[in-house]
């Protein structure tokens, strides 16, 4: 980035901080720098989106000051497309099985020795755009304080046509409503996740030791969840991890339930043995709770139904107590009104009540399974969705 840039973010630090209202530095405490802005994309068979992905950084309102993509045991374009997109270094995994994780792990062993302290590297995925405002945003957030290990923004679905890919945006845009309340994020997404360079290297120094996985490792090659538990090994490290306003993404959706569950049980299975491997801790004991209450709460929905189902049964008609109709109309209600951000598709699936009813009761097929197999030592293939619709690759 030119020096005029970066005198004129110094200058802009400062005046916020002059600002009334604006936090000052301790005594003897200087909010910490920001160095250079290193992107790295993992990329497996990603020539259809790759190219967008790059095309969204380079129109940042603070550009990085390098793009790099590793192609992962790629059979396409990727390359190619990265190249012609404006990455300015492509990498090439060598020998991995170990999926994103390993690959990212490659990729930060070349590049995090020829970066300072300060530097930061943004790891996000190869079919995700970022907000234009997002690089920007993450900096700001990491330039408050030394114990902020990672920063991370909401996502939101891409465009995709289909009922199963709009219940996914309503989905997304009902859980963005939540994220900017939580002081400290229970998963910092694979879409876009901003490190400094020291953060990166306290956790391989401790990986083995306070931490799981292979002294050395960045992200832990055996997590098939490689996002959420590098997110509690920042945790156990002492670090917050937060979404800053202003970092936003727009990321891949699955087009069939078939896919969608593989994607599910993917994650839920990888969030499970990561919350064994780590035990029950100060650190993890809230992200313990919220998968009781994810459970608790699937039960609940079951009991629900059969009572109900039980209860026409058995005295057909639609008689209820006024208190029990006016709490489900509250439900119905806050259901639309939560959504209307998904547009006037996502707030008619919502009108329509039982296409969200079905979609949460999918919920019950890979909660379950993932605790059968975490219980039975099961495991689960990565299932990597490969687009058709790729970006001709042209030149030499």
């Amino acid at each position: 980035m030119p020096s005029e840039d970066r005198q004129r973010q110094g200058l802009e630090a400062l005046a916020s901080l002059a600002r009334p209202g604006a936090a000052s530095p301790r005594p003897g405490h200087q909010p910490p720098a920001a160095g250079r802005v290193i992107v790295v994309i993992p990329a497996h068979d990603e020539a259809a989106t790759i190219g967008s992905t790059l095309r969204s950084l380079a129109a940042q309102t603070m550009p990085p000051d390098e793009m790099v993509v590793i192609c992962d045991n790629c059979t396409d374009d990727t390359a190619a497309v990265s190249r012609q997109a404006g990455a300015d270094r492509v990498m090439t995994s060598v020998d991995n099985t170990a999926r994103k994780a390993g690959a990212l792990n490659q990729a930060l062993a070349r590049l995090l020795p020829g970066l300072e302290a300060d530097d930061l590297v943004l790891v996000m995925d190869a079919d995700s755009q970022l907000s234009q405002d997002w690089i920007r945003s993450g900096v700001e957030a990491l330039r408050h304080s030394r114990r902020i290990g990672g920063v991370c923004g909401t996502y939101l679905g891409e465009p995709s046509p289909g009922v199963i890919c709009q219940l996914q945006r309503n989905e997304f845009v009902r859980a963005s409503r939540l994220v900017p309340r939580r002081e400290s994020l229970w998963v910092l997404s694979g879409t876009g996740t901003m490190f400094r360079a020291s953060v990166l290297r306290e956790v391989a120094r401790e990986r083995g030791n306070r931490l799981p996985g292979r002294s050395g490792e960045y992200y832990d090659s055996s997590s098939i969840t490689e996002d959420y538990e590098i997110t509690l090994a920042l945790k156990t490290l002492g670090f917050r991890c937060i979404a800053p306003a202003g970092c936003t993404a727009e990321t891949e959706l699955m087009p069939s339930w078939r896919l969608l569950y593989r994607q599910r049980l993917r994650w839920q299975s990888g969030t499970l043995t990561s919350l064994r491997c780590y035990g029950m801790t100060h650190a993890t004991w809230t992200n313990w709770a919220r998968q009781v209450f994810f459970y608790l709460r699937y039960g609940a929905q079951v009991a629900c139904w059969v009572i109900l189902g039980w209860s026409l049964a058995a005295h057909p008609g639609l008689n209820m107590p006024p208190w029990i109709a006016a709490m489900l109309a509250v439900i119905y209600v806050e259901r639309v009104i939560t959504v209307r951000k998904a547009g006037p598709k996502g707030v008619l699936l919502a009108l329509l009540l039982f296409p969200e009813w079905i979609y949460g009761m999918f919920d019950g097929l890979y909660l379950l399974q993932a605790l059968k197999r975490e219980f039975t030592g099961g495991t689960v293939s990565w299932h990597h969705l490969v687009r058709q619709d790729a970006e001709p690759a042209t030149g030499p």
